[in-house]
């Protein structure tokens, strides 16, 4: 009898059945899906993320964008508020200048309403009496004060003071004795000036505490001179006030002793240097000098450096000498200004002490505020 072939168990054990294995194919796509479907949505989400993060970085840049435009406008309506600002302050001064300028204009057509009312009242002024003139001297234009002028000196050199109060400092001017205040002779007050120069010497000056002297200007200048044991019998120079050309060299105009004789005189050191080649010295001889009594001088200059312009009238002791003279060189040099200088100064070849006196300096812009 045959035997039936059989096989192990654990062979048996791994055959499935064909349902099960039928089951298990179906079920294995679906789980691929499903994983496939998990990671579509996870990239899904990165990208919305990331779209998400750009769209805020161009939100924030828009928001700075946003913010610098509105401070620039801010900073542009400031600026035009303070230029506003700034016209509206320089109206108002105009305004200010406007009103001020036409309260002048209206006191000043008052003023003169009041001075031809005045004048039509009051009898005219007695018109000067003619001056005294040396022979051969043309008089000169009338001598009345500019309307409206300055009756009060610019300057005073009285001396009052027992000292040089009224002048600049200069020691370079004082070789070599210094000038000092003399109680006597005095032509008015307590005090003149004493100018003494010793043998071989040769300055003892003074500046007045005075401004320059420019082109155009008009002024009148009143003094007083006395001399003692001065040589008048020499040829050698000797001169008692300046209008002395700023910088070096002899002045356009000087009161001077020449031979005896007092002289105005200058333009020797014109354009401003002395000894030039071409000089322009020229004067006018004033008379006749003394020791020991005072001269009162009265001086009109008209300062220019054209000769057209400038011009010088002179009084001695109330007489006339020089009318309307035109120096040369001018009363000015070219380019450069003037200034006073008063007291004593001579050659040093002069061996003999002597003073020159010197009161009542008075400088002003009309006769009458020199007091002459």
């Amino acid at each position: 009898m045959g035997c039936a072939e059989t096989q192990p168990m654990n062979q048996r054990s791994v055959i499935l059945p064909l349902a099960v294995l039928a089951a298990m194919a179906v079920a294995a796509p679906i789980q691929t899906s499903a994983s496939a479907s998990t990671v579509q949505s996870v990239q899904v989400g990165a990208a919305q993320s990331a779209n998400g993060g750009v769209s805020g970085a161009d939100a924030g840049a828009a928001k700075n964008k946003q913010a610098k435009k509105t401070k620039k406008a801010k900073k542009a309506k400031q600026a035009k508020q303070a230029k506003q600002a700034k016209q509206a302050k320089k109206c108002k001064k105009f305004k200010k200048f406007k009103k001020f300028k036409k309260c002048k204009r209206a006191k000043k057509s008052a003023s003169v309403s009041k001075s031809k009312a005045t004048a039509q009242v009051q009898p005219a002024a007695k018109s000067n009496a003619s001056v005294p003139v040396a022979p051969g001297v043309a008089k000169s234009r009338p001598s009345q004060d500019a309307p409206g002028s300055s009756s009060a000196p610019l300057w005073v050199g009285d001396f009052e003071d027992g000292g040089f109060g009224q002048f600049k400092d200069t020691p370079w001017n004082n070789l070599p004795v210094a000038p000092q205040a003399a109680s006597s002779p005095t032509r008015a007050g307590s005090f003149s000036g004493a100018y003494r120069i010793t043998a071989g010497g040769q300055r003892s000056e003074n500046v007045p505490s005075f401004r320059s002297l420019q082109e155009g200007d008009d002024l009148w200048f009143s003094f007083s001179t006395r001399l003692k044991d001065v040589p008048l019998n020499t040829s050698d120079w000797q001169v008692l006030a300046q209008w002395k050309n700023s910088g070096e060299g002899s002045p356009p105009l000087q009161i001077a002793l020449e031979n005896g004789d007092f002289t105005i005189s200058g333009g020797w050191g014109w354009p401003g240097t002395d000894n030039p080649s071409t000089p322009k010295m020229s004067g006018r001889n004033l008379g006749a000098a003394a020791n020991g009594q005072w001269d009162d001088w009265l001086i009109h200059i008209r300062f220019s450096s054209d000769p057209s312009k400038g011009t010088v009238d002179v009084w001695r002791n109330g007489s006339q000498l020089v009318s309307d003279w035109r120096p040369d060189g001018g009363t000015l040099y070219p380019d450069l200004t003037s200034y006073v200088k008063v007291g004593y100064y001579r050659s040093s070849a002069i061996n003999v002490d002597s003073t020159v006196f010197q009161d009542q300096w008075k400088i002003g812009t009309t006769r009458s505020s020199v007091g002459a």
